[in-house]
């Protein structure tokens, strides 16, 4: 299983990418992405059944979110980083192999 990627907006300054697959994101794969920064969620399935939970993963070089159950992830990261921009598409592909 692969993804698709898009660049959200041009920016000289850093890669904003968004990763499309079929795939569900689970909460566990989230979990392994906190080697990139602190996780945060915000529970809506808790307020408003059937809707999908939000996580983001904030650090001081990248920008990860996304919705718990959905198939979409928005990558913000410097371009003067793109080890980080790789490690990120290397985690993606493991956990969608």
């Amino acid at each position: 299983m692969s993804f698709t990627t898009q660049v959200h907006k041009t920016c000289r300054k850093f890669f904003k990418n968004i990763y499309d697959f079929e795939k569900e994101i689970s909460e566990d794969f989230v979990n392994d992405l906190t080697v990139y920064g602190e996780l945060s969620f915000n529970r809506f399935s808790q307020m408003i059944p059937g809707s999908l939970d939000m996580f983001k993963i904030i650090e001081s070089e990248l920008e990860i979110n996304g919705n718990i159950g959905g198939k979409t992830i928005y990558v913000v990261i410097p371009k003067e980083r793109p080890e980080l921009l790789e490690s990120f598409e290397k985690k993606l592909s493991q956990y969608l192999a």
